[in-house]
């Protein structure tokens, strides 16, 4: 006789053949009524509700709807391996069929659409009221100016989103020459790539950190030495020390200055460039250590390297992947470490995946280009709308709850929806880099 019984703790899950979608619009929508009912109620009493709710949609009690009537599918009956016994074929059919499109699922549409109106709404009113409170005179601008778009002030708070604004056209035309550059070597010569990206990204850092770029320079030629005279078996821990102690170095240091190692280098401290190179030395500790251990883990293999290309033109084969020896040089070392795209903000990726795509590169559609451009733009402007309308920023950075309280009038809601159009802002900001 089979045992449909879960164990303990185990509870019922939600069957696999729920789609994603499905699971977190009612996940969604379940918890936003809980939030809304705790926000008005304001008492003790909604704690067992809201407690009933947020278990209802835990991962150990998933209700599968159907049609109206709530039904729990043990766990064994949605993995036929785990389990041998009857299946609940009625359930099954059922689960088979969308629940995109049935009344629950409309209900579930219009709470959400009704959540982000009033969102929205609200949101557009709090930024009103700040700007009416910056407008009335002596209570500061709170990095509040004037903007270009239908003559509203804009939220420049937001030091990273300021700074890069503000350094769009020279990053715009240094990207550009960049790919001159690379198109006219490549066609000249197509094994150039490596040498055009170890050119161009020290000429990038160095204009970066001006002075202070010996510095960094300096650690990275320190690791590839050692990493080429410590090929024994104790050379990871001598790589990850050793690149960990100068990273905390830097940091307490703040970078170091030229005036600490002799008194005559002093008046170097006074080109520090734009970008201060201990911000951007946490990436180059990691590639430091990723192009080691890909060399270490290259030598420790005794196969022919020629005669292991992968067959799949896949980051993850390629990250695998180890090369010829001959390729851990020092030009794709320096092109690694400096490569311009990638210097600043990342990500990162392995040396090995690096330098096979350096060495096949496939041709980009001009579609993809183009969509990738178009998406680009429609970010920026997004962003460039919301801080113009929306001035979550600067009430977050200046705690002007605190300093009007009295006339912005902030409910719970409110704190809500504040947090809420912070957090996109950061979201939509931060997936700039991963266009």
């Amino acid at each position: 006789m089979t045992n449909n019984s879960t164990e303990p703790g185990e509870g019922f899950k939600l069957s696999r053949q729920a789609s994603t979608f499905e699971r977190l619009c009612a996940d969604f929508t379940t918890k936003l009524l809980a939030f809304t009912v705790c926000v008005h109620r304001q008492d003790e009493s909604c704690s067992l509700p809201c407690a009933l709710i947020l278990l209802i949609t835990s991962e150990e009690w998933s209700f599968v709807m159907i049609g109206h009537t709530p039904c729990r599918v043990p766990a064994c009956q949605t993995d036929a391996a785990a389990c041998s016994g009857p299946k609940m074929t009625k359930l099954d059919s059922c689960l088979q069929q969308s629940r995109s499109l049935s009344t629950e699922f409309i209900l579930y549409y219009l709470v959400l659409a009704a959540a982000a109106c009033k969102f929205t709404a609200r949101g557009f009113g709090l930024s009103k009221e700040v700007d009416r409170i910056v407008n009335s005179g002596g209570h500061g601008h709170f990095n509040l100016r004037p903007g270009w778009l239908l003559g509203a002030n804009q939220d420049l708070s937001d030091i990273q989103w300021r700074v890069f604004r503000e350094g769009v056209p020279a990053v715009s035309v240094t990207m550009l020459v960049f790919i001159l550059l690379k198109k006219m070597g490549q066609k000249a010569k197509p094994e150039s790539g490596t040498y055009i990206y170890m050119a161009f990204g020290v000429c990038l850092a160095g204009y970066l950190h001006q002075a202070s770029f010996i510095f960094p320079l300096v650690l990275s030629l320190l690791n590839f030495g050692l990493t080429s005279a410590s090929l024994h078996s104790g050379m990871p821990v001598v790589i990850w020390t050793s690149n960990w102690i100068l990273l905390l170095t830097a940091r307490l240091s703040r970078g170091g200055s030229f005036g600490s190692i002799n008194h005559n280098l002093a008046f170097l401290d006074a080109y520090q460039g734009p970008l201060q190179w201990q911000i951007s030395y946490n990436l180059i500790v990691l590639r430091h250590i990723s192009f080691a251990m890909d060399k270490y883990w290259a030598r420790s293999q005794t196969t022919d390297l020629d005669a292991q290309a992968p067959q799949q033109n896949t980051c993850k084969a390629q990250q695998k992947q180890s090369l010829p020896m001959v390729d851990y040089n020092l030009w794709a070392y320096l092109a690694y470490i400096y490569y311009p795209p990638l210097y600043i903000a990342g990500p990162i990726c392995t040396f090995n995946a690096f330098a096979w795509q350096c060495k096949r590169s496939s041709a980009v559609q001009c579609r993809q280009v183009c969509n990738y451009a178009v998406r680009l733009a429609c970010s920026m402007l997004l962003l460039e709308a919301m801080s113009h309308s929306l001035y979550f920023n600067s009430i977050t950075r200046y705690s002007l709850w605190q300093k009007y309280g009295a006339q912005l009038q902030l409910t719970a809601v409110d704190m809500g929806i504040i947090s809420f159009w912070v957090l996109m802002f950061m979201w939509l900001k931060v997936s700039l880099s991963s266009w």
